[in-house]
This record gives C-alpha cells, sequence and structure tokens, in this order.
C-alpha cells in the first residue's frame, strides 16, 4: 500500500471522526504516522537485492527479495513504485487496523449495491454472496475497483465451469468469478464449498478446516520433528552415527520432549482434569483457532472428525518416526535428569488429542 494515499485516508478518518465527536489523541496520530515512516519495501528492502554480502551474511549464497514490480507498474506506472514509499511490515499489530482502515469505504461501495447482498471481509479474505449471479458479479466489479484506486492489487477472479472435474485447480485460484453453491452432483458447475478464512463451508451448513490450513499443520509437525533431529546431526545431509556425543538427553527425555511440544502446539496447555471443559484456558493453539467446529451438530461432525483424527495420527506418526530414529541413544544422565516413571510410561491419549476438542 501507498504511503502517502494511506495517511491521506488515516487523516480524512480522523476529521470524520471528530465531525462525529470522537476525538482521536495527537500521540496516537503522531505513532501512525511515525510508523509509516520507518518502513518501505521498495526503499529499505528491495534495495538490498542489491547487496549480495546481505544475504551471505544471513547463511542465504544466492538471495533476492521477490515483490509485484510488473504489476505495479502494469498497473499504475514504473515512477509509482520509484517515487513513492509502499509497503508496510508483515505480521504486525497494526496491519488489520491498516486493512480495515483503507478498505472501509471499499466496503460501503459493495454493499451499497444491493440491500440484500451478504458480504464480509476479514483483512483481505472476503466472501460475495446473493440469490442473482449478476449482482454478485457488479459487486464483485465495484470491489475490484475499489481495490486498484486505493494502489493495491487483487488476484484476478477465474472462472469455473466444470467443478466436478477440476475441483483440485479450482481450489488453488486465490480468487474465482460468482459460483452457484449447491451440490455438485446436481450441476457439473456447482460448487459444494466456499471458503472463509481457514474454514470451508458446505450448502448443506457443514464445516470443515481448509486443506491446505490441515497440510500447514502437518508440516509443523514434520518440522518439529525435524529440528530435533538436525540438532542431533541426523538430517538428511549429515546422518552421524555417534549421536551420544550430541546429545544432553536420553532417549526418553528427548521423545517426552518433543511430545509436550506437538500437544502445546496442537491443543495447548490441557491436563487431565481440565481437558473435557472446552474453557479457553488452552492458550496459543491450533485447535483454538477452529472454534467454529463445535457448532456443528453430530450429524454434522462427521467430515471435521476425520480431518482431526488425521492429525492425531500424523502426529503419532511423528512421535514414532523420532523413538526409532534415535533408538540408538544410549547416553548417561545424572539421577535427578531422569523422567519419572510415570512420564515414562504415560499415554497421550483423547484429553491430548485434537479430535477431543470437538466431540
Amino acid at each position: 500500500m501507498q504511503h502517502e494515499h494511506l495517511l491521506k485516508i488515516f487523516n480524512d478518518t480522523v476529521a470524520e471522526l471528530s465531525l462525529k465527536g470522537t476525538k482521536i489523541s495527537s500521540t496516537a496520530i503522531k505513532l501512525f504516522s511515525l510508523f509509516l515512516d520507518s518502513y518501505s519495501f521498495n526503499l529499505d528492502v528491495l534495495t538490498k537485492n542489491n547487496t549480495p554480502i546481505f544475504f551471505q551474511k544471513s547463511g542465504v549464497p544466492i538471495g533476492e527479495f521477490g515483490w509485484v514490480k510488473d504489476e505495479l507498474v502494469d498497473k499504475y506506472s514504473q515512477s509509482y513504485i520509484e517515487d513513492f514509499k509502499i509497503g508496510v511490515p508483515q505480521g504486525n499489530a497494526v496491519s488489520c487496523f491498516i486493512a480495515n482502515l483503507i478498505l472501509n469505504n471499499i466496503d460501503k461501495a459493495v454493499k451499497s449495491v444491493d440491500k440484500n447482498i451478504f458480504y464480509v471481509r476479514y483483512c483481505d479474505d472476503m466472501v460475495l454472496a446473493h440469490k442473482d449471479k449478476d449482482v454478485c458479479k457488479n459487486a464483485l466489479e465495484v470491489y475490484k475497483k475499489g481495490i486498484t484506486e486505493n494502489f493495491l492489487l487483487y488476484h484476478e477472479p477465474k472462472v469455473f465451469n466444470d467443478y466436478k472435474n477440476s475441483s483440485q485447480s479450482f481450489w488453488k485460484v486465490k480468487s474465482k468469478e460468482p459460483y452457484f453453491w449447491g451440490n455438485k452432483y446436481a450441476n457439473e458447475r456447482n460448487v459444494p464449498w466456499l471458503s472463509f478464512v481457514g474454514y470451508q463451508l458446505n450448502y448443506k451448513g457443514e464445516i470443515r478446516v481448509r486443506k491446505n490450513s490441515i497440510q500447514k499443520e502437518i508440516s509443523k509437525q514434520i518440522s518439529e520433528t525435524q529440528s530435533i533431529l538436525i540438532s542431533l546431526g541426523l538430517d538428511k545431509y549429515r546422518k552421524l552415527g555417534k549421536i551420544d556425543e550430541y546429545s544432553r538427553k536420553t532417549h526418553n527425555q528427548i521423545v517426552f520432549s518433543l511430545q509436550q511440544r506437538l500437544i502445546s502446539m496442537s491443543v495447548g496447555r490441557v491436563t487431565i482434569y481440565n481437558y473435557n471443559k472446552n474453557d479457553s484456558n488452552q492458550g496459543l493453539c491450533w485447535t483454538n483457532g477452529f472454534h467454529l467446529l463445535y457448532k456443528n451438530n453430530d450429524a454434522k461432525k462427521k467430515i471435521a472428525t476425520k480431518q482431526l483424527q488425521e492429525l492425531d495420527k500424523r502426529r503419532e506418526q511423528q512421535i514414532l518416526y523420532l523413538k526409532r530414529m534415535i533408538s540408538h541413544l544410549n547416553i548417561k544422565t545424572d539421577e535427578h535428569d531422569k523422567l519419572p516413571k510415570y512420564l515414562v510410561e504415560i499415554y497421550f491419549g483423547v484429553p491430548y488429542s485434537y479430535f477431543n476438542h470437538i466431540k
């Protein structure tokens, strides 16, 4: 996003709120301006591409920051990327605020297309729905026009005429032209699911997790296991035999450590005493990010249940894989470092499972 344009929207919003009786503190206004001044992708990051030593110091012999230069030049101009500061840091606490700030007027324009239109947005994830396909198309064009006018880019929506035989291609595309949300067996053009913020909802009201969200979680499980193997010299590049020299923990301690990390990552701070309360005392974890799965009634839990059982299975596979990979570890530890017997033999079952948290 272009800083000069964003700052104008911010100041206009401050003035509008002031007229309505809501005063924004001068400190907040100054902080926002300083935040924008502190960073620009095209001036502070992209220039590193001309400094090979930067990547070498970071352990990347041949590195390059990619960006959407061609798209920006094609949409706007060459001077746009040379004369203006563009971009804010990713992952910061202000990102969601900035998205809502710059898209607020677009939201109003889209909803004004038709009083019965269904429009929801979270940051840059958006869903439009209406019984009339033409109304949907008009609203989508309004949205795209608003994005362009605010010096932003969007993924060009793609048309799908045969979901039944091209479902994999459908889910790989970020944006879609309006489609009929319904039974794929009734019409080949019908799409049974829509996606929004990590969920997929079908025309029957069943909720499941997006498939790529499941794959990301499986990848994280694998990554946790691999980080342990790398620290022991058992990664695919080294495969060192005498791992006793690289470990300060016993076989059981390492396995227990992975179990705890994977449990914390998946279901949070769960104990045998609170696992069935769903009281959100778990802290940050994967299952806390998908509370809506609880909304499925018993008849609609079938799909989500299979997904979470798959995550449980994959987690156990990683633990068994680690046990096998370090089976020859025979390090001696002090008595006080040994795991208590009840921890060595404990089985982390249903209370600590992904599946249990939608039961």
